[in-house]
């Protein structure tokens, strides 16, 4: 779900087929990942230090449940960049 919700921004590319795990990269394409990880945090969604000039790393722990997923996925769907 939050792979979805990330590929339908106009922020960040992703394949959310290629996402097997609860770890997942991002590209930021025309931004700066410490710009956008500046902008999630905004929306308190926590992300891993950027990986790369346009790259971001999310990691969901074992305890996220489906809840939490859907309030992550409205949250990104309120970042403007």
């Amino acid at each position: 779900l939050i792979a979805r919700a990330l590929a339908a921004t106009s922020w960040a590319r992703i394949d959310p087929e290629e996402v097997v795990t609860n770890i997942l990269y991002f590209r930021t394409p025309g931004r700066p990942a410490a710009e956008v990880a500046a902008a999630l945090e905004r929306q308190g969604i926590l992300c891993g230090a950027p990986s790369g000039p346009d790259q971001i790393r999310f990691v969901t722990h074992l305890d996220i449940s489906r809840e939490d997923t859907r309030e992550i996925v409205r949250l990104l769907s309120m970042v403007r960049l």
